[in-house]
């Protein structure tokens, strides 16, 4: 059965279902109805054509990861928090298994680059006039995100598919809504989704786990 494409209102839906107030702390992140959302928004670059695959492809590979390390300890990884704090207090934040399981913090910290990523592509989206240039705008967001995680070689590539992309209005037409519905939309996905990506920064900078390899 193929995929279901990307909606608008599902994604809404499954962010704001995200439990934010889980865990031991009762302010940790639930890990699957996270992953279960994030895998929904990365279908946004499905529309985009090939100047953005690789991000969709890296962030179902990460999520792929992250959902092995949850069923393989269930209750520690019900949590995004409680997944970082039982691999630091085991030392494994930068580990690979003997199966080539790359540790949770490390995956986690790159999913969460994405995620910077996207809110400030969506972010720009928001405030552009309808005849703006995707172009510009995710290679505005992409400069000021991702770019500084990627060597020169993937830099050159993105930049040159920049030149694919669609119009704005293009791609809300492709998105399959109203240009008002499409923006309040992105408006409540930011709204949403920027406190988790905060905190899971803030995880990354209190642990000084932010340059994990």
């Amino acid at each position: 059965m193929a995929a279901e494409p990307f909606s608008f209102p599902k994604v809404v839906d499954m962010f704001e279902r995200v439990d934010t107030h889980a865990g031991k702390a009762a302010n940790e992140i639930e890990t699957i109805p996270f992953l279960d959302a994030y895998f929904e928004l990365s279908k946004v670059f499905d529309h985009l054509g090939r100047a953005f695959k690789f991000v969709t492809a890296d962030v179902v590979e990460k999520i792929d990861i992250l959902r092995k390390h949850h069923e393989l300890r269930e209750n520690a990884h019900s949590t995004l928090d409680g997944m970082l704090r039982h691999e630091l207090e085991n030392n494994l934040t930068d580990t690979t298994s003997s199966g080539g399981l790359r540790s949770g913090s490390r995956t986690l910290l790159r999913l969460n680059r994405a995620l910077e990523f996207i809110l400030a592509f969506f972010d720009r989206m928001i405030e552009a006039k309808e005849d703006a240039a995707c172009s510009t705008l995710a290679g505005e967001a992409y400069a000021n995100t991702l770019s500084k995680h990627h060597g020169w070689a993937v830099r050159s590539a993105v930049n040159l598919a920049l030149y694919t992309l669609p119009s704005l209005s293009e791609l809300i037409r492709r998105l399959d809504v109203s240009r008002d519905d499409g923006i309040a939309y992105l408006k409540r996905i930011v709204a949403s989704v920027r406190p988790m990506y905060d905190h899971i920064n803030g995880l990354y900078t209190t642990h000084d786990l932010h340059s994990l390899p």
